[in-house]
């Protein structure tokens, strides 16, 4: 995948993954590695992922969360307005409410905050199917970004 930055993070399972002349990384659940899509890589594990992928331009970051009962969700603020947050619902089930507006979010379900987040906002989180395991995604889009 030329041209492409990678965030892998194991969901369930073990995967080895080796990058031909950089490194190479024995992932458990909940661990990551970040790559170059034009990097040549090997794999080897049976495993279920969340892939991140970005085009020149973008820069993420994947944050692993638990949850066993109501919580405010603290993700990256976005200052610049030209940021992207999302929430994948690995396992559980919650109660999302972010400016006057509530969902319920179901497990392999993702959820995309449209609004840019200020400084210092918390997403309310109300654990329905305990515990809930959420993978938090911040996309940065620079001004050079498509």
């Amino acid at each position: 995948l030329p041209g492409i930055s990678r965030v892998l993070m194991v969901l369930d399972g073990v995967l080895v993954l080796d990058h031909s002349e950089h490194h190479s990384v024995r992932l458990q659940p909940f661990e990551q590695d970040r790559f170059s899509g034009d990097w040549t890589t090997y794999s080897r594990g049976k495993v279920r992922d969340f892939n991140l992928m970005m085009a020149a331009g973008c820069q993420g970051k994947l944050e692993t969360f638990l949850f066993e009962e109501r919580q405010d969700l603290m993700l990256a603020n976005n200052p610049s307005g030209n940021a992207v947050t999302a929430i994948y619902c690995v396992t559980g089930a919650f109660r999302f409410k972010h400016d006057g507006r509530q969902v319920t979010v179901n497990e392999g379900d993702l959820v995309l905050v449209e609004e840019n987040l200020a400084a210092g906002e918390t997403l309310q989180l109300n654990a329905l199917q305990q515990p809930v395991r959420l993978i938090g995604v911040t996309l940065q889009i620079n001004a050079t970004g498509r």
